[in-house]
């Protein structure tokens, strides 16, 4: 987890020593503290997996990492009818449903990077492969916009936008976009 300030600070001795800067790097997990992160993740967000399928991830080698977990768990989370149509073409059934997560969970990649580009593409081609790539570029940049000022934005250069692709984007995976209450995007 990373806090930072947006603005240069020019004595950070007048800051609280809770804001100074600092590097603290987060231990990796153990297999019992996954399993107790992949329930309080479900807990949150009022979701279940089966126990094969925890026990699965608390196999995968990136795992230990908070960050990693957290985003293998969300993947896992917004499985949707492309999925279930390839379940199907397994056959119907729980076996099926779970053999595919863990296919999901074995084929994830091996680094934060590499599953955090996975989820990034998968949205984009899930919503709009178009407008998504360009709009995550747009919140990774330092400034943080407003929907109306990347609307414009993406008018100016002849992009399409769509509305409802930006707010399905922010429903389908909170965790990446967050609007604070000026309506800004971080």
């Amino acid at each position: 987890f990373c806090v930072h300030f947006r603005k240069y600070v020019p004595d950070e001795m007048s800051l609280p020593y809770f804001l100074k800067n600092r590097l603290l790097q987060v231990p990796s997990l153990s297999t019992d503290e996954i399993g107790e992160m992949v329930k309080a993740i479900l807990k949150s967000k009022r979701k279940e997996l089966p126990p094969i399928v925890i026990d699965e991830i608390k196999k995968h080698s990136a795992a230990n990492l908070p960050l990693y977990l957290s985003l293998l768990v969300e993947r896992l989370l917004i499985l949707d009818s492309e999925d279930f149509a390839a379940i199907r073409a397994r056959g119907d059934g729980m076996d099926n449903i779970n053999a595919y997560m863990i296919d999901l969970i074995c084929q994830s990649g091996d680094n934060v990077t590499e599953i955090a580009k996975e989820l990034l593409e998968e949205l984009a081609e899930r919503i709009n492969p178009v407008m998504i790539p360009h709009l995550v570029a747009h919140i990774a940049l330092p400034n943080h916009f407003k929907e109306d000022f990347i609307q414009d934005f993406f008018t100016h250069l002849g992009w399409n936008y769509s509305t409802l692709d930006y707010t399905l984007f922010k429903k389908t995976f909170p965790s990446l976009v967050y609007q604070n209450t000026a309506g800004r995007l971080l």
